[in-house]
């Protein structure tokens, strides 16, 4: 994890934690944003997102050298 930021959205009980979170993997740089009346709640969406971005960021590596391997052939 490179970076974590807590903020907050709105006032009072009803008052939003946002989560910003990067981290680096494989030399790449990955964005999630959680966000929830509980903050550990707006952490674990925000991780969840990072997570999802970079099994995305997989599919879509594997696909390219799928497409590569095809066009070769």
């Amino acid at each position: 994890m490179e970076s974590y930021k807590i903020s907050g959205k709105g006032k009072g009980k009803d008052a939003l934690g946002q989560v910003d979170i990067v981290a680096l993997y494989q030399g790449q740089k990955f964005h999630g944003i959680g966000l929830s009346t509980d903050i550990i709640e707006s952490s674990a969406l925000a991780l969840v997102h990072v997570m999802n971005h970079i099994n995305l960021s997989k599919e879509v590596a594997q696909k390219k050298k799928q497409h590569l391997k095809t066009a070769q052939v």
